[in-house]
């Protein structure tokens, strides 16, 4: 097909790939000597009026991705009136080929890929770049095992056999979205989510979900056809998996994932509960043999029959096969027979007794568990009560930051609040808990907990007493306008739009709930509970979410917990202003715990000590700073929707949001970003509140 020995610098070795509308060889730099991929265009396409403009924009966009899981697009060569696109070479196997030499791949070997590629995308949809043409053969898989991404947003001009016509729906028909199909000029990134998911169905199971060889019926089932449950195909695959892949598959973009950082995240959790439930699995096994040996060393007497009790367990079918044959032979045997049974008959009588005597402890637990928990709802009415007065008169509260001024003087408006906080209470979601032994460390399943959907709440209070305020889906304008005073250059303004609602911390986490969860405190102020928890890196705030998404508790209740993304921050502090701050145009004393002017401030002062913003977020400005999920990057001049930045770009720093005690006015803007080394440990102005999401 190509007459030409060499394109441009490079010298060509061999042709490696064929499809109806490119060739692929294999190159080497004459000089240089080392090896690349050259793609060449067909013919028929390159004169096509307007492609080659559109192809060479596109391999300039290319160009500026740089991302260890992109193949990257390094030259565009016109030669000959043909157009080349020279990108990295990467010795290695093609996904659909490794599909089609295993059949199927193992599940945690599935997640490992998909992770590879869901990073590359999330990087080059912050970049404003859709594939749109995702599939097994635009993967490869290094010797080194890492998957790398090709053809990045050349499918909006290339494909293969399998390809639709060019100017119509642009992508390939088996892993094609539904709005692919039906409105094609009206697309997002999230068509790369759903294509994703086809992946990832088809890593797994060895097939796509739709298949045919009508191209005509494959679109029609994309668009009104439900999948077929993985599990249903292989049993191996995990429940949270088939829910993953149900949801990246979803028909209406709006109920897929926000973005592939977000499918991101729900792998790496479910890679984590699936390395805790091999742990878990193990320490049970330990356990049981200790038992047994235990057993025998307090029943020595009995040791030998334990024995054969545990022979009996492990190898059941066959000792079961061997009395059934021996039963009419020597009496020693049908005399050890007897004593087995009896001992057996013996053992299971103690089991029902234990098992008595456990529901009755649990009955009495319950009871002492619900008078504990009054206790604890009383507190909190008190504490919130508080809290609401605390406006009244905020001078008061900022010279005695700790003594409530409601007990003596709103004993009316005490009583008034308590009486809401009862109506409150009895629309919590009722939920029924079989009696078994709590176990941390074992997920939540809808086997174990029933759970009436529950009344939409605008503030929930969790297990360590920290406060959620429900925060509305929405758009604003990210970033500051050029005339803003301290305003940095990476502070571009653009729309971002938020599709769905999420619950942010009222109040910055405190010493005490981290305390209460972690075991220790090392904050700089350690003598201050009510004050937030600050000195502790970004790596430890992972710990601590870590620790409170495993709670029995939380998880009972469908609740998950994360840092907030910037843009999520950012809308919150906001609340619906453009202003430099939340209060205006300038912070004052009683705005914000912050240094004024030249003058830095003394300390970090109880969460709550000034007022919230229109929202009833309190110390967005000022006390600590807070950390973000975000890794640090510029900003796009795009419209982005739920945007996250989950992988490492540049500066490999994570981003610091609201200013401290310590900084001066500027700093504590809206808008203002700071990057920090997440490792970073003992900045005694730095602290975290959470988001929560939780299933209605």
């Amino acid at each position: 097909m190509l007459e030409e020995k060499t394109i441009g610098n490079y010298r060509i070795l061999k042709e490696i790939g064929e499809g109806g509308m490119s060739y692929v060889f294999v190159a080497e730099h004459i000089s240089l000597k080392n090896k690349k991929a050259i793609k060449m265009l067909a013919p028929h396409l390159t004169g096509a009026s307007g492609f080659k403009e559109r192809f060479l924009k596109e391999g300039r966009a290319l160009a500026q991705l740089e991302h260890d899981n992109i193949v990257k697009v390094v030259d565009f060569i016109e030669q000959n009136n043909k157009t080349f696109l020279v990108m990295e070479y990467i010795e290695g196997q093609c996904l659909d080929d490794l599909i089609e030499i295993k059949g199927r791949l193992k599940e945690h070997e599935a997640i490992k890929i998909a992770k590879d590629v869901l990073n590359a995308l999330n990087y080059a949809h912050m970049k404003h770049v859709v594939h749109r043409d995702i599939k097994p053969s635009n993967i490869i898989i290094s010797h080194n095992g890492k998957a790398m991404l090709m053809d990045f947003g050349i499918a909006f001009m290339l494909g293969d056999k399998r390809l639709t016509s060019t100017g119509m729906n642009i992508g390939t028909s088996l892993y094609m979205s539904p709005e692919q199909i039906t409105s094609p000029h009206n697309i997002d990134h999230r068509v790369d989510v759903y294509a994703m998911g086809v992946v990832l169905y088809e890593m797994l199971t060895g097939e796509v979900p739709f298949d045919d060889d009508s191209d005509y019926i494959v679109k029609d089932k994309h668009v009104n056809e439900l999948p077929v449950s993985p599990r249903q195909k292989y049993q191996d695959i995990s429940k949270a998996m088939e829910g993953i892949l149900m949801k990246a598959l979803e028909k209406d973009p709006d109920n897929r994932f926000h973005g592939c950082g977000e499918f991101l995240e729900f792998l790496i959790a479910l890679e984590s509960e699936i390395e805790n439930s091999d742990i878990n699995t193990n320490n049970e096994v330990n356990l049981s043999k200790s038992e047994k040996k235990l057993d025998a060393e307090i029943k020595p007497e009995l040791a030998d029959e334990s024995g054969l009790i545990d022979n009996l367990d492990d190898n059941k079918g066959v000792n079961e096969s061997n009395l059934d044959q021996h039963k009419d032979t020597e009496s020693v045997i049908e005399k050890k027979q007897a004593e087995s049974n009896k001992l057996i008959h013996i053992i299971s009588i103690i089991t029902v007794i234990t098992i008595l005597i456990f529901v009755i402890i649990s009955f009495n637990q319950d009871n002492n568990n619900s008078l504990h928990t009054n206790q604890n709802d009383n507190n909190t009415q008190n504490k919130y009560n508080n809290e609401f007065t605390a406006q009244v008169d905020q001078k008061d509260v900022l010279k005695q930051p700790e003594k409530s001024i409601i007990d003596n003087e709103h004993e009316p408006i005490k009583k008034q609040i308590s009486q809401e906080m009862e109506k409150v209470d009895k629309e919590h979601e009722k939920i029924r808990v079989p009696i078994v032994e709590e176990n941390n460390n074992l997920p939540v399943t809808k086997k174990e907990v029933v759970i009436h959907k529950p009344t939409i709440k605008s503030i929930v209070i969790n297990s360590l007493n920290m406060e959620f305020k429900r925060i509305r889906k929405g758009k604003f304008m990210m970033g500051t306008s050029s005339n803003e005073i301290g305003r940095d250059s990476d502070e571009i303004r653009h729309q971002v739009k938020f599709s769905k609602d999420f619950y942010m911390q009222t109040k910055e986490t405190t010493q005490k709930q981290f305390k209460a969860l972690m075991g220790y405190n090392p904050s700089w102020k350690s003598s201050c509970p009510k004050c937030p928890i600050e000195s502790i890196s970004w790596y430890k705030v992972i710990d601590f979410i870590n620790k409170l998404n495993h709670k029995y508790g939380e998880r009972k209740n469908g609740r998950k917990y994360r840092m907030p993304t910037e843009a999520e921050w950012e809308y919150a502090c906001r609340a619906g202003s453009e202003t430099p701050f939340s209060f205006g145009y300038s912070l004052y004393d009683h705005h914000a715990n912050y240094g004024k002017k030249d003058k830095y401030g003394k300390t970090t002062l109880p969460v709550g000590s000034y007022n919230p913003n229109k929202w009833g977020l309190y110390d967005m400005h000022g006390n600590v700073s807070e950390w973000c999920s975000d890794w640090y990057t510029g900003y796009p001049s795009i419209s982005l929707i739920d945007p996250h930045v989950a992988e490492k770009v540049k500066f490999h720093r994570k981003i610091v949001r609201g200013g401290a005690w310590n900084d001066k006015e500027t700093s504590c803007r809206s808008g203002n970003r700071m990057r920090v080394d997440p490792s970073v440990s003992d900045a005694n102005n730095i602290g975290f509140r959470l988001v929560m999401t939780q299933e209605e």
